[in-house]
């Protein structure tokens, strides 16, 4: 047999022989096999999900350099796509048509990765019930019942192939018993899916971008013992929209890692590679955003992102410098360059404003020093260097992260025709304000010389 795991989109082909060896082989040409749920809501009926499709759905072709002890029987031997979980993604063709070797010795295996067509969920007593996914331009809905969702529980859904091939697993965030949403709603307080303005659909969509390229990370939960951090989740959802409806990123070019996803090395290929990969020099416009923790070393006092499996207590080796992050974008030479990071580095929790991201210290406040920023890229930052990034509760959303987004919906108080600066004047006030409110400072700051006369494109 000849078996591929996938691993965000790097994958690793063993290939045996009748006679029992076996290889591990880098391969290469294989792009993200999985479909993914970009997002979910909760509507009267139950909960809406939005699936980004495999892509490619069309066969592709995926080399790995193997040994001769392989390559003798290769044109022999089934070929199985496989996440490290086990889950089935597909096969390759078989017989010789599906695997070529060329003169240098590379093995050529054309592979096709099925669409999902259902969403399979198994209930407490065995049942399971099957939604169809249904097409919405390039994206797949599913309306999942409410009577498959147990208030309080996570619910593991599986996308699957119209043959009930699974090709992925996720776990749908818990819902709410519909009297304790009614009662919420009824008080003005937010429900799961969150009332907020800004969550509801925006009045004017843009007209598409084909340069621009969107990169957004979210980390809400963390390896280890780093406390989580409220509504990243809901941000990252939130602002992937604006991306798209407001600012007319193709949902091809929001490049988007959440969670699990967003490791360190994820974090750096995406940010140095793929990125670069999609940028048109002199014509896109690239947006950065983030939210989760930052933290600041307390030698340097350098602002580090923490990604999933960071560790704050070593962020030189362990986290995303923001010095890496500005020194990356600027090599894009890109149209402009805008960085939105709801995140502070103080070494506190931000959204609480209590929790040291030090478990085993007391709390502990680092000052950082601000990276310099280069020229082309514009950065808003959530808070000073000495304040906390707070959350929204009300409104379920980092409170620099809804204000953001209500200066990108535009109306009362933004101007029509307006630049970031203006967007950033916008947002500073009224976070600043809200945060009096909360008996505390936060105060957004922005980087760079050039935002003045940015317009806002849409």
């Amino acid at each position: 047999m000849v078996r591929i795991a996938v691993r965000g989109g790097l994958a690793l082909l063993t290939a045996g022989t009748m006679c029992g060896c076996a290889s591990a082989i880098q391969l290469w040409g294989l792009r993200d096999a999985a479909p993914v749920v970009e997002r979910e809501e909760d509507v009267a009926e139950g909960r809406r999900i939005v699936v980004a499709p495999v892509r490619p759905a069309d066969p592709f072709w995926a080399g790995a350099l193997v040994d001769a002890a392989v390559t003798g029987n290769l044109v022999r031997l089934a070929v199985t796509f496989a996440t490290d979980d086990d889950v089935l993604l597909g096969t390759a063709l078989g017989g010789a048509a599906g695997v070529l070797l060329d003169a240098a010795g590379v093995a050529w295996i054309r592979a096709a990765v099925p669409r999902p067509t259902l969403v399979l969920i198994k209930g407490a007593n065995g049942s399971e019930v099957r939604v169809p996914l249904t097409p919405r331009g390039d994206r797949l809905e599913a309306l999942i019942p409410r009577s498959a969702l147990p208030p309080g529980v996570s619910t593991r859904a599986s996308l699957a192939s119209e043959g009930g091939v699974v090709l992925a697993t996720y776990a749908l965030r818990p819902s709410r018993e519909p009297e304790a949403q009614a009662i919420a709603a009824t008080e003005g307080a937010a429900t799961e899916s969150g009332p907020s303005d800004v969550d509801q659909p925006l009045p004017k969509v843009a007209p598409p971008d084909p340069d621009a390229v969107g990169v957004v990370i979210g980390v809400e939960e963390h390896s280890g013992s780093v406390p989580p951090v409220a509504f990243a989740g809901r941000d990252v959802d939130a602002v992937s929209r604006y991306l798209r409806e407001a600012l007319g990123v193709e949902d091809g070019n929001v490049l988007r890692l959440t969670n699990t996803q967003a490791t360190m090395t994820n974090m750096r290929v995406t940010i140095e590679r793929k990125l670069a990969n999609r940028v048109t020099p002199g014509r896109s416009v690239v947006y950065f955003y983030f939210a989760g923790h930052g933290v600041s070393n307390a030698k340097d006092r350098v602002p580090y992102l923490v990604p999933f499996d960071g560790d704050p207590a070593y962020p030189q080796d362990t986290c995303y410098s923001t010095v890496s992050l500005y020194q990356a974008l600027g090599r894009l030479k890109a149209k402009r360059v805008v960085v939105m990071l709801d995140a502070c580095f103080t070494g506190l929790s931000g959204r609480d404003g209590k929790t040291s991201l030090f478990p085993a210290m007391r709390p502990l406040m680092v000052t950082p020093i601000l990276p310099s920023v280069p020229d082309g890229v514009a950065v808003l930052a959530a808070a000073g260097p000495d304040e906390m990034s707070g959350a929204a509760t009300d409104r379920r959303h980092g409170l620099f992260t809804y204000w953001l987004l209500r200066a990108l919906r535009g109306g009362s108080g933004v101007p029509a025709e307006r630049t970031w600066r203006d967007v950033f004047g916008f947002v500073r006030d009224n976070v600043a304000k809200d945060a009096r409110r909360q008996d505390r400072e936060q105060t957004p700051v922005y980087m760079g010389n050039e935002v003045d006369r940015w317009k806002v494109e849409r």
